[in-house]
């Protein structure tokens, strides 16, 4: 999983930044949320657009895969290819 990583990635950045603590008006919850993008979104790249494998590779629901998708205005790189019948 590449989750840990790129934890580690962004606290080695804050050190090396020297931050002790979060800039002037920023919240952890918007720290939280662009880390969790990023993953997304990689997790995405990397498993050519197909949900399901980005979602195992998180540790995800296909459910909570596709909710962040959405939250997050992320589109997977072959699109939807599934189509409902009337």
């Amino acid at each position: 999983s590449r989750a840990p990583a790129a934890v580690a990635e962004v606290t080695r950045d804050l050190q090396e930044r020297g931050a002790r603590k979060l800039p002037k008006g920023r919240r952890l919850v918007d720290s939280v949320e662009d880390l969790e993008r990023r993953l997304v979104g990689e997790a995405l790249e990397r498993a050519r657009g197909n949900q399901s494998h980005a979602a195992k590779e998180l540790g995800l629901t296909e459910q909570s895969m596709r909710y962040r998708i959405r939250k997050y205005g992320l589109h997977s790189a072959r699109g939807n290819r599934r189509t409902r019948r009337s």
